[in-house]
């Protein structure tokens, strides 16, 4: 959902240089705290989908630290908590995902809240 892209700051300001057409050039100090935070959920999600859950934690863990309002992170803090056997902390962490997703817009909650719901009836 483009809601929830990290990079949307990037949208609304002109590149300071495009190089060849295709590759365009920043400059300035940009927080990337919430890009970082999905990079490591998304991460965590393939951890825990290749059944390696132990692994996927601390990954989800540091999404869910660096920003917490990253749906995302929590959502996979809760599929790899469940992995590792922690049923109750998981359904915490879908539950937090789950509010953040009923907030976004009706495209993006059909893409997230059916899954999370799903979750938690397990």
């Amino acid at each position: 959902a483009a809601s929830l892209s990290p990079y949307n700051a990037f949208r609304a300001r002109k590149p300071d240089e495009t190089i060849d057409h295709q590759v365009m050039v920043f400059r300035g100090r940009f927080d990337m705290r919430q890009a970082a935070a999905l990079a490591r959920a998304e991460n965590a999600f393939q951890l825990v989908w290749r059944g390696d859950a132990a692994h996927a934690l601390p990954l989800a863990q540091e999404a869910v630290a660096m920003d917490p309002t990253v749906m995302m992170g929590h959502s996979a803090l809760g599929d790899a908590l469940a992995g590792t056997g922690h049923a109750d902390a998981a359904r915490g962490e879908w539950q937090k995902a789950l509010a953040m997703a009923q907030q976004l817009d009706a495209h993006a909650q059909m893409m997230f809240v059916p899954d999370l719901e799903a979750k938690l009836q397990k």
